[in-house]
C-alpha cells in the first residue's frame, strides 16, 4: 500500500472508519520516522495505557504532557508523538445535554489541563493555566449509556492524565504517585449518536 496526500488528508480530517484512521496515523508516523530527524528514540517508564511523565531528567517538548485531542493527524506529522492512545468516546459539535470541555494550558510546564466547568477557567489562571480552545463536548452529568473521565494529577511534574477505566485511575494513584482530582465530566459508553474517539498524544521518549 502507497501513503500518499489522500492518506494524510484522511488522517487530519478524520475521514473514513476507525480503523481506517488509525491505518492512516500508522502509516504516517513511519513516513515521519524515516523522513525526520534520525535520532534514535529510548523509551522508559512506560506501562501499558499509564504514561509517567518523568521519563528521565531531561525536560519534555512543549505540550507533551497530557494533549488529547480527535485529530491526531496533525499532531504526528510534526513528528513529536508516537502513535495515540484512545481515551474515550466524546462529541464534536454540542449535542442534547451536552457543554464544551474546555482546553487549558501551563505554558510553563506544558501541561494540559480539561474541564467541563467554565468557572475552572478563571481558577486555573492562578496557577498559570490559559484557555486554549473547546476540545470537544461532553456530559457534565451521570446518566444511562455514560461513564466518568477521571482526572489525576502527577504533583511535581504537574502532569494531567485522564482515564475512564477505574482500575488505571488506581494503579495511576497507588503505583505512579498521581493524586485523584475527581470527575472531569462524563462521556459516552460507547460511539453511538455520533459519538468520537478522543485520543492522548503518546509524547515521543527523550532523545540520547
Amino acid at each position: 500500500m502507497k501513503f500518499g496526500w489522500k492518506h494524510l488528508d484522511n488522517c487530519i480530517s478524520g475521514k473514513g472508519s476507525h480503523a481506517t484512521r488509525l491505518l492512516n496515523f500508522s502509516l504516517l508516523a513511519v513516513v515521519v520516522g524515516i523522513v525526520g530527524c534520525g535520532h534514535t528514540y529510548v523509551e522508559r517508564g512506560i506501562e501499558g495505557e499509564i504514561t509517567d511523565a518523568g521519563w528521565s531528567t531531561t525536560p519534555l517538548p512543549a505540550e507533551a504532557c497530557g494533549l488529547m485531542t480527535l485529530w491526531p493527524g496533525p499532531q504526528l506529522a510534526m513528528g513529536r508523538y508516537s502513535l495515540p492512545k484512545a481515551v474515550c468516546y466524546v462529541f464534536s459539535t454540542a449535542r442534547d445535554e451536552t457543554q464544551p470541555l474546555f482546553h487549558l494550558v501551563k505554558q510553563a510546564t506544558g501541561d494540559h489541563l480539561y474541564t467541563a466547568r467554565s468557572t475552572e477557567i478563571h481558577e486555573a489562571a492562578a496557577w498559570g493555566y490559559a484557555l486554549n480552545d473547546t476540545c470537544c463536548h461532553v456530559y457534565a452529568a451521570a446518566g444511562p449509556g455514560r461513564v466518568p473521565l477521571y482526572r489525576l494529577l502527577k504533583e511535581g511534574t504537574w502532569c494531567h492524565l485522564y482515564a475512564t477505566s477505574e482500575s488505571a485511575r488506581d494503579s495511576l494513584v497507588t503505583v505512579h504517585g498521581y493524586r485523584d482530582e475527581g470527575v472531569a465530566c462524563y462521556v459516552p459508553q460507547d460511539s453511538v449518536g455520533g459519538a468520537m474517539t478522543l485520543y492522548r498524544m503518546q509524547p515521543k521518549p527523550v532523545r540520547e
